[in-house]
């Protein structure tokens, strides 16, 4: 993943995030559902793939957040020989790489958060601090490490990888709410066209 994809990664999983809507009582619970192990359950209105609640959580009555150190698995994947790069679809992430695509992200994280009109940020603990824990998960690359400057792989997609969201109560360790949604990163203009390869 090049310097110019990580910014484009990391606004289409920060979107996520904020879709789902920390101190918004507004979010409907099924509480006709059964719950989860954890006894969650499905959460209607978060605009994110898959929500669950605790029923009875109001998540209005928190003052701030607290980051915790986001959590990053990247999918294994094997070199690709540079004759069959036209027809991959998935390529590796160098360690070099991953360094920086993880610092990048826990960079703009701590930024979006702190930005948020909803709760301001905090480093301090409270019976009112709303603990946020972010999981990058199974994280692909569909961008080849070096793109020629002629050839014929079109792309729609630099990368993807699924965010999963969960929402504790600081003073108890209660998990309060959780997301996971499978998101895809736009590739950096230039690079990509509708119907190419790796949809």
């Amino acid at each position: 993943m090049e310097h110019a994809t990580r910014r484009p990664v990391a606004a289409a999983l920060l979107l996520a995030l904020l879709a789902t809507g920390c101190g918004a009582p507004e979010l409907v619970a099924d509480v006709d559902a059964p719950p989860d192990a954890d006894g969650l359950v499905p959460l209607r209105g978060a605009g994110l793939g898959e929500a669950w609640i605790r029923p009875g959580t109001n998540l209005s009555r928190y003052r701030a957040l607290r980051l915790e150190p986001a959590e990053f698995q990247f999918r294994p994947v094997p070199e690709v020989a540079p004759a069959a790069r036209s027809t991959a679809t998935e390529f590796p992430v160098s360690d070099a790489e991953r360094e920086r695509f993880i610092a990048d992200m826990n960079e703009a994280l701590r930024e979006e958060l702190a930005a948020s009109r909803k709760l301001p940020l905090t480093d301090q603990r409270g019976p009112d601090v709303l603990v946020v824990q972010v999981a990058f998960l199974d994280i692909v690359s569909r961008m080849p490490p070096d793109i020629p400057a002629f050839n014929e792989l079109y792309l729609d997609s630099v990368g993807e990888a699924t965010l999963q969201l969960q929402l504790k109560d600081d003073e108890t360790g209660e998990l309060l709410a959780r997301t996971s949604d499978r998101r895809k990163a736009e590739p950096p203009d230039g690079f990509g066209i509708p119907g190419s390869a790796g949809s």
